[in-house]
């Protein structure tokens, strides 16, 4: 499953969270969890940003693949995976927290 934007958590965080556990955690449709976000994972765990609320590390513990950091047009690159620009970081979120 793709969550992206605009901005993925501009939205109705709290429902993200229910619509990933349906894929993830109940295993009803058994599904890699994608999301897209101009946020870097600093920005996701610095107390007092936005989008950090309440819900943000049960969010965060459902993803699988977290593509982060802002598209900059300056720095757009086509031979990218997964990515558009070189300052976007590709997180394998399983592997960050084992």
């Amino acid at each position: 499953m793709s969550i992206l934007g605009g901005e993925p958590l501009w939205q109705n965080i709290d429902g993200m969270a229910d619509l990933e556990k349906l894929c993830h955690v109940t295993h009803k449709l058994d599904k890699t969890v994608w999301m897209w976000t101009g946020f870097t994972w600093e920005e996701l765990h610095t107390e007092g940003s936005h989008p950090r609320c309440e819900v943000t590390d049960e969010l965060l513990s459902l993803i699988d693949v977290l593509v982060d950091g802002r598209y900059v047009e300056e720095l757009k690159d086509i031979g990218l995976r997964f990515r558009g620009s070189s300052n976007q970081r590709l997180l394998d979120l399983n592997a960050t927290r084992a």
